[in-house]
């Protein structure tokens, strides 16, 4: 309450008042495991320059580790009390700048408001509550000794006793709040630190963290790793993994290429599946964004009961065990395994050098992975089709986005426990094709050099969706702030229907027609080609007509004159998100040459587009089926196969 007081003291003025509101104190924290963005953001306004210096004895058989960690950080004033995240463990001691204290059950730190020859700081069990009169203006250094159970969730720190042959594996999983599941932390994205750590573990095991060991010492039968400092990286992409694990190794260039597994799976790791994406990715991230891998090595971990596909730890990157396959490897299953890789490589850049601020922007830091891991399936691997894949994915979200349960793709994270409460085919898969259409919008070299200058401007900081936007806002020469408002922050699937009329074999005009659903009447501004068709003896000559349209009606004048087409489709390659729409005319076309297309891609599409015409009641479900029936027989790609028998 004191810089409330200050503040209203010195505020000779509306704008001072305003400022002064805007950095006060929140209540304090209520005793429960999350972080609430406004008290993340009164902590972060105080603090910076924060280190971490950790030590953990680890084992196989005792149910919880014991560790210490010394946090430095500097601070801007010691008017309020400071709270040091920490679930679910146990403190046995706490020093404050050189002052020892004990410890007392609870979450506030009103009982300590004056000094006294024995402190005592409060642990809910949640959080420690540093008294503010323990602290002072600028360097602080606290040391906390605590221990903590294994995880039995995969959340935290994780132990697996493989029942096969009795090996012991330890990994660390942390996204958005379990950092502090590991040790007492300031566990929020904006308050970046740097990390050294000392692990003692029995002398066979391997130890794995955010960068290289500096020292491996035997000691008492045992052996300490020494980790050294690294750079300022977020709380939820530390990483520490332990245990009897199997290694592989390999380079990309300069960098050192780790893989490790559990020895009892050693059989079913096949390594070069896993480090030819991995080198074809580090070729292509580090040339598209003009930036070197900004971390010491690259070590890739698959780790049993695992929460999620991965997680994009700095350095050491966890995989479920799900990518091994027990029998035959298809081409499906090496390249959902690439595109994963690919995925978390686009974060150690996109996430990891550069972090959203707070949990709000997560849906960007997933979606441009998912963007970036599509572009360099498409440019660097063999799986040219994943643009197909991708487009696959995206349908999920038009699903959602018709439902009146739907969102925009950027919505308020009030806390921790709402960071993934609406993380689903919106925020991702919308989120992605969002990106995909301002690539496209901006033109690709235009939105690749937007990205290089946002991540060089921003590297080892934080940042918002404005800041992203601003880089390629500045790249392109133009506002983005409309394109934000109508793509981020407004629900709703457009549709477009082409008009057109032919005089003496040749365009006289058309019109692009834009719809929206009456629940969300917003209108887009998209690019996208459009594709003008015509069919020849089993072939098909596409004539492509880039087109940035707005509103209910677009004359598209480069199409005046044209030669008049057999099919005209509006989204030729995806570009946009948005509903194509056939009338009759368009539908008795594809039934006669649908399989004349090429592209599985466009095949895909055209599927798509005559079966939304059965869900807006445009088509009878019976001539859907007499029209599946006349064409999918001579449909030879397996993915289209199965997205257009997935539709009956």
């Amino acid at each position: 309450m004191k810089r409330i007081i200050t503040c209203l003291i010195t505020a000779l003025a509306a704008a001072f008042v305003s400022a002064c509101t805007e950095i006060r104190t929140p209540e304090p924290r209520a005793g429960e495991p999350k972080l609430t963005r406004e008290h993340a953001r009164a902590r972060a306004a105080r603090i910076s320059e924060v280190t971490y210096d950790l030590v953990f004895e680890l084992d196989g058989k005792a149910p919880e580790y014991t560790g210490r960690v010394v946090i430095s950080f500097q601070l801007s004033d010691e008017q309020e009390d400071l709270t040091v995240d920490f679930t679910g463990g146990t403190v046995s001691s706490v020093n404050i700048n050189g002052r020892e204290t004990g410890v007392s059950p609870g979450g506030k730190g009103g009982d300590n408001a004056e000094p006294s020859d024995r402190l005592n700081v409060p642990y809910n069990g949640f959080f420690l509550n540093l008294p503010a009169h323990a602290l002072r203006t600028g360097m602080n250094v606290v040391e906390i000794a605590f221990s903590h159970p294994y995880s039995s969730d995969s959340s935290g720190m994780y132990r697996f006793t493989d029942p096969v042959d009795g090996r012991v594996y330890l990994y660390t999983d942390f996204e958005p709040y379990d950092q502090n599941r590991l040790f007492p932390s300031f566990d929020q994205p904006d308050l970046k630190a740097r990390y050294t750590t000392r692990v003692t573990v029995p002398a066979h095991w391997q130890v794995i963290s955010v960068i290289n060991e500096s020292a491996v010492v035997e000691q008492r039968g045992k052996k300490v790793w020494t980790f050294p400092l690294s750079v300022p990286i977020s709380t939820y992409i530390y990483a520490l993994h332990a245990g009897d694990y199997r290694l592989w190794e390999s380079s990309a260039g300069d960098i050192p290429l780790r893989l490790f597994a559990r020895a009892s799976l050693a059989d079913y790791v096949y390594p070069e599946d896993w480090f030819i994406p991995t080198k074809q990715g580090f070729a292509f991230f580090q040339r598209y964004f003009d930036l070197p891998y900004p971390f010491a090595k690259y070590d890739q971990v698959i780790v049993p009961h695992f929460n999620a596909g991965a997680m994009e730890n700095v350095g050491a990157v966890t995989f479920s065990e799900r990518y091994l396959r027990r029998g035959t490897v298809t081409r499906a299953d090496r390249r959902a395994l690439a595109s994963v890789i690919l995925h978390e490589m686009a974060h150690m850049w996109f996430g990891n050098l550069v972090t959203m601020d707070w949990w709000n922007g997560l849906w960007l830091n997933e979606s441009f992975a998912t963007f970036m891991a599509t572009l360099a399936l498409v440019e660097a691997t063999e799986f040219k089709e994943s643009l197909m894949v991708a487009y696959r994915r995206t349908l999920g979200a038009y699903r959602a986005d018709e439902r009146d349960t739907t969102h925009p793709i950027e919505l308020p994270i009030p806390d921790t426990d709402a960071a993934f409460a609406n993380f689903d085919a919106i925020t991702y898969s919308k989120g992605a094709a969002a990106l995909w259409q301002l690539n496209h919008l901006v033109d690709p070299d235009t939105f690749r050099h937007g990205v290089g200058e946002y991540l060089v401007t921003h590297a080892y900081g934080n940042t918002t969706i404005d800041d992203f936007l601003g880089s390629i806002s500045r790249a392109a020469g133009e506002d983005l702030t409309g394109w934000a408002a109508d793509w981020l922050r407004e629900p709703g699937t457009n549709g477009v229907e082409i008009e057109f009329d032919c005089e003496d074999g040749v365009i006289a005009g058309l019109e692009i027609i834009q719809t929206a659903p009456p629940s969300w009447p917003t209108l887009r501004t998209p690019r996208t080609p459009l594709a003008l068709h015509d069919f020849s003896d089993g072939n098909v000559v596409t004539r492509l007509i880039p087109v940035t349209y707005s509103g209910t009606r677009t004359e598209v004048a480069a199409a005046s004159g044209e030669s008049c087409p057999d099919f005209i489709y509006a989204n030729h390659g995806h570009w946009d998100y948005v509903r194509a729409d056939f009338d009759a005319d368009a539908l008795s076309t594809l039934r006669n040459h649908l399989n004349d297309f090429d592209d599985p891609l466009v095949r895909s599409m055209l599927w798509q587009g005559v079966y939304e015409m059965v869900l807006y009641q445009r088509l009878a479900p019976t001539e859907f089926i007499d029209f599946t029936i006349a064409n999918v027989a001579g449909e030879s790609d397996e993915d289209v196969m199965r997205l257009a028998l997935g539709a009956m």
